[in-house]
C-alpha cells in the first residue's frame, strides 16, 4: 500500500523519476539488493541501501591507482575523474564525490573526514538511487567540468525535484555533460536526504526540520570552497532546479546562511510559496508516523528518540495512507519555516534573495498530470467533477467562492460546452493553482526587492505528445537529451534543446540569458512589475514570442479577489 502511494505521488511531483516515472521506480526498487546497486568503490557499511548508519569516512586504501585518469584535489583528499568528450570538447567526470560525512538522523550534516588516497570516482555507480531509501548515507556530488585554459568557468548547481520524497543526481535526466560542453560552464549535482528522513519536524528543537534543505546547502558551501580546483570559479555560482528542486532553489537564495555564496537561481516550475513546498503542520505528521511505529507521541523528545531507532527504509517509505486526493494534498514531507535556515519574517527572506539574479517559469500545462491523477478517467470529466474537485481543493470555503472559482475557468473555457473544454479548464486550473500564479508572486516579490539583480519570467509550452508542456517536459531539452537520443528526438527537438542550454548557460555566464558563449536569439526581456515581459519558449522563437502579463486576469483573481470571497 505504501510503496503504490509513493509511485503515484511520484508521478504527479516527482520529477527526479519523471521520464517513465512508473518503470523507473518499480526497477529501482527491484534492485536495491542487486550487485549492481554496491557501489565497488565504499566499503560494505557505507551502502545507502542496506544501512541507516555507517563509518563518518571513507577508507581509500584498497583503491588502485590508474595514472590515465585526471586527478585534482579536494581540501579533504584527491579524487579521480574520468574523462568524456562531447563535439570535440574534453569534459572531466567525477561522480560520487563525499561532500559531508552520514549524518546523524534529524541533523544538520557535517562535513566529511579526510582521505589520504585517490577517490576513485570513475567506479562510483548508480547505487544511491535516493528515492528515500536509506537517504542517510548519499550525501554525495557529481561534477562535469570542460578542460579549459587557465580561466575558471561560471558552476551550474542542479537540485533534483521529486515532491521532497524522492529523486536522484544519478538519473540519467541530469547528466550534465551536454550542458558542460555547450555552454561552456562547470556542472554539479549533489543528493540530499527526502522524505521523512529530510524534512520530519516536530516544530521545536528536538527535530526541527529542512534537513535536507541544509544538505543542499552543505553541498553549496563545498563547491564554493573547491569548485575552483575543478576549473569553476566559486564567485559565479547559479543554482537551477526542476518542481520541488525550483522551490529549494528559491529556499536557497531566501537562507542567510547563503549570503554572498549564490549569483544567480532559476527556478522551473516551482518557487517556495508554491502549496507543495512547505508545511505548517509538522507536528501532527510526525505524531502519526511515531504511533505507526509505536513510539510515544506525547514527548517530542522521547518520540524522536524512538524514530531515530527505525530501520531507514521502512521510515522512509511511510506516507500519508488515507486521502490521496486532490493529490496536492499528499505532500507532507517539505520544508518548514524554521526561524533558523528560513527566517520567519518573509520580507527578510525576500530581501536576502535580492542581490540575486533570477529567473522563474512554468510549463503551461504543468498542472495535466495533477489532473489526471485526481480526477481518474480524465477521458470522461464532466462539469460536474471538475466542479467538485474545486470543492475538494478548498474545503473550507463556501459555495460563493467555489462557484467564483467555477465561473473564470468557464468562461475562459466557452462555457464548458464540450468535454475538450472542461479538460483544458482543468489543466488550466492545476497549473495556475499550483504553480503559476505562486510563480508570478514570487516575480513580483524579487523584483520589487531587487537593487541590482534581473529578474526575467518565461512559460515553456514546447510539446512532443500533447497539445502543451506538461510537468518536467522541459527537463530533456534543459539537459540536452535530444543530443544524445537522436533517434527519438528531431532536428526541431534539437534546435530547443540548444536554445534552452544556450539561455540558460549565458544567464550563468552574465545574468543575461541573451548574451553570453551560447548563441540564441536575442528576445528576452527583463521582467518588471509594470511590463511583465515573459518568453514563450516554442518553435519557433521569434519575436511573437515575447509577451506581457501572463494570464493576469486569473493571477489577480487568485491574489486579489479568491481569499477575500
Amino acid at each position: 500500500m505504501e510503496t503504490v502511494l509513493l509511485v503515484m505521488l511520484l508521478i504527479a511531483l516527482g520529477p527526479g523519476a519523471q521520464a517513465g516515472s512508473l518503470y523507473t521506480l518499480e526497477t529501482e526498487i527491484q534492485k536495491e539488493n542487486s550487485v549492481e546497486f554496491k557501489n565497488p568503490v565504499i566499503p560494505e557499511g557505507y551502502d545507502c541501501a542496506e544501512s541507516i548508519g555507517g563509518p563518518e569516512g571513507i577508507d581509500t586504501r584498497s583503491l588502485r591507482e590508474n595514472p590515465e585518469r585526471v586527478i585534482v584535489q579536494t581540501e579533504y583528499g584527491p579524487v579521480r575523474g574520468s574523462v568524456e568528450t562531447v563535439d570535440d570538447k574534453t569534459i572531466n567526470v567525477f561522480k560520487g564525490i563525499p561532500f559531508a560525512a552520514p549524518p546523524e538522523r534529524f541533523q544538520k550534516p557535517k562535513p566529511p573526514k579526510s582521505w589520504t588516497d585517490v577517490l576513485d570516482t570513475t567506479k562510483f555507480g548508480a547505487f544511491c538511487l535516493q528515492m528515500g531509501f536509506g537517504s542517510e548515507d548519499c550525501l554525495f556530488l557529481n561534477v562535469w567540468s570542460p578542460q579549459s585554459k587557465g580561466k575558471n568557468l561560471p558552476v551550474m548547481v542542479w537540485v533534483y525535484g521529486g515532491a521532497f520524497i524522492a529523486g536522484s543526481s544519478s538519473s540519467k535526466w541530469y547528466k550534465g555533460v551536454q550542458v558542460a560542453a555547450r555552454g561552456d560552464v562547470v556542472v554539479v549535482s549533489f543528493n540530499y536526504r527526502v522524505g521523512p528522513l529530510g524534512f520530519l519536524s516536530t516544530g521545536d528543537a528536538n527535530a526541527p526540520g529542512n534537513y535536507g534543505l541544509w544538505d543542499q546547502h552543505e553541498a553549496i558551501t563545498w563547491v564554493s570552497r573547491n569548485i575552483k580546483a575543478f576549473g569553476g570559479d566559486p564567485n559565479s555560482i547559479t543554482l537551477f532546479g526542476e518542481s520541488a528542486g525550483a522551490a529549494s532553489v528559491n529556499f536557497q537564495i531566501q537562507s542567510p546562511h547563503n549570503k554572498g555564496i549564490i549569483k544567480r537561481a532559476i527556478s522551473e516550475s516551482g518557487v517556495a510559496n508554491s502549496p507543495f513546498a512547505s508545511i505548517d503542520n509538522p507536528l501532527q505528521w510526525a505524531q502519526k508516523t511515531a504511533k505507526h511505529f509505536c513510539c510515544p507521541t506525547n514527548d517530542t523528545k522521547t518520540m524522536i528518540n524512538c524514530l531515530r531507532k527505525v530501520n531507514g527504509r521502512r521510515l522512509s517509505l511511510i506516507m500519508r495512507l488515507k486521502k490521496l486526493i486532490p493529490i496536492i494534498q499528499a505532500v507532507v514531507w517539505a520544508p518548514v519555516i524554521d526561524g533558523d535556515f528560513l527566517p520567519r519574517d518573509p520580507e527578510i527572506r525576500h530581501s536576502n534573495a535580492a542581490d540575486v539574479d533570477y529567473i522563474a517559469g512554468v510549463n503551461n500545462w504543468d498542472g495535466f498530470i495533477f489532473a489526471k491523477i485526481d480526477l481518474y478517467y480524465f477521458s470522461r470529466v464532466t462539469r460536474k467533477r471538475f466542479y467538485n474537485l474545486i470543492e475538494s481543493i478548498f474545503p473550507d470555503k463556501d459555495k460563493k467562492a467555489i462557484d467564483s472559482v467555477y465561473e473564470i475557468y468557464s468562461q475562459a473555457n466557452g462555457n464548458l460546452t464540450t468535454r475538450k473544454e472542461i479538460k483544458q479548464a482543468t489543466i488550466d486550473f492545476e497549473t495556475d493553482i499550483i504553480f503559476l500564479v505562486s510563480t508570478q508572486t514570487t516575480l513580483n516579490l524579487h523584483q520589487k526587492n531587487a537593487k541590482n539583480a534581473n529578474t526575467y519570467s518565461y512559460v515553456f509550452s514546447y510539446a512532443k505528445k500533447n497539445k502543451g508542456a506538461d510537468h518536467a517536459d522541459e527537463l530533456p531539452y534543459v539537459f540536452g537529451i535530444p543530443f544524445e537520443t537522436k533517434r527519438y528526438y528531431s532536428r526541431t527537438d534539437r534546435k530547443i534543446s540548444e536554445y534552452m542550454i544556450g539561455y540558460w548557460t549565458n544567464f550563468a555566464h552574465t545574468g543575461n540569458p541573451n548574451k553570453g558563449s551560447s548563441a540564441v536569439p536575442d528576445l528576452w526581456q527583463p521582467y518588471t512589475i509594470s511590463d511583465a515581459y515573459y518568453l514563450e519558449i516554442n518553435n519557433p522563437l521569434n519575436k511573437a514570442s515575447v509577451k506581457q502579463h501572463l494570464r493576469k486576469d486569473f493571477v489577480k483573481f487568485w491574489v486579489d479577489v479568491f481569499p477575500k470571497l
